[in-house]
């Protein structure tokens, strides 16, 4: 299955933002990266609706989520 095009734009989109940003967690960043190309790659896979790529590639899911584990 393809990905839709704004999907792919919206993770590219996000995927910049977390690059970018000097401020953040180099081990939280590396995880919300990894999280943005595990949706694309369930999304192609067809595991996983249009708006939960979307979600997930947001990080609107896990509200309040723990990220201590991720640190570096």
């Amino acid at each position: 299955m393809k990905v839709e095009r704004y999907i792919k734009e919206y993770a590219s989109a996000q995927r910049k933002a977390l690059q970018f940003n000097k401020l953040m967690n180099p081990g939280i960043k590396a995880e919300l990266l990894r999280r943005i190309d595990n949706a694309l790659k369930m999304r192609e896979r067809g595991f996983i609706t249009a708006s939960e790529a979307i979600r997930l590639v947001g990080g609107f899911i896990e509200s309040g989520e723990d990220m201590t584990e991720y640190m570096a």
